[in-house]
């Protein structure tokens, strides 16, 4: 299976406090986001990357870095600078070609025993088009909240839904094509596309993730070394 990565975002929060690297060259425990992400993904059993960079400059030093990998990890990079979350997804999405494929963000630091069966395409009805990991930590300043069924279907998202318990978490497994009438249109933000897939013929289910750290800002690199230390952290919401 394939998989994509975002990481065009210029990371605004990090570069106003002084950080000179880019977002996925920051590091947790000495080694940077881009890495974990990618050895979790290659761990999982993805055989191929699509990774998408910023035109910037200033990215390319995260270009060099994968240039350097170690041979198996199969990363392509395309340089594209992206208006906004969705103009992404639906880059990488044209990128991949037909589903399945993974798409993740490049801060989403997930234990690495969950990922594997995130992916197992048969543990997920026939019927269903796109997956969506979530998580009852809260750790985002601007959650996406997601209401599901007992079986794990979306009913809604976003701030009118009635149980604010769980929230989407960097992980997005596409399983069937998403070129509804949702997708012709054109959106401001990757949850708004979202919210209208789940307007528009439902299919969209959730796996729960027990801890995912979406990486914002730099107080949240503390929060990250102690997961990947096996130290609980405190969800923030």
């Amino acid at each position: 299976m394939k998989a994509g990565i975002f990481a065009a975002g210029m990371g605004s929060r990090f570069v106003q406090a002084g950080w000179k690297e880019p977002k996925p060259l920051i590091k947790l425990q000495g080694k940077p986001l881009l890495g974990h992400v990618l050895e979790r993904l290659f761990q999982a059993g993805i055989d191929e990357v699509e990774l998408l960079l910023n035109e910037e400059t200033f990215f390319d030093p995260v270009e060099a870095y994968v240039n350097q990998l170690p041979e198996g990890f199969n990363v392509h990079i395309s340089r594209k600078t992206t208006l906004s979350s969705y103009e992404s997804f639906r880059f990488l999405m044209e990128q991949l070609g037909p589903p399945p494929f993974l798409l993740s963000t490049v801060d989403c630091i997930v234990p690495e025993d969950t990922l594997e069966n995130f992916l197992r395409i048969r543990s997920y009805p026939s019927s269903c088009r796109l997956v969506l990991a979530i998580t009852r930590f809260v750790h985002d300043e601007k959650p996406l909240w997601v209401e599901r069924d007992e079986e794990g279907e979306v009913l809604g998202l976003g701030d009118s839904v009635g149980k604010k318990e769980e929230v989407t978490a960097g992980l997005y497994l596409v399983l069937k094509e998403l070129s509804t009438h949702a997708a012709e249109g054109h959106f401001a933000a990757l949850r708004e596309f979202l919210g209208a897939l789940v307007g528009n013929g439902g299919g969209i289910r959730t796996r729960e993730f027990p801890m995912v750290l979406d990486i914002d800002r730099p107080a949240d690199i503390r929060i990250a070394e102690s997961l990947l230390q096996g130290t609980p952290a405190v969800s923030t919401a």
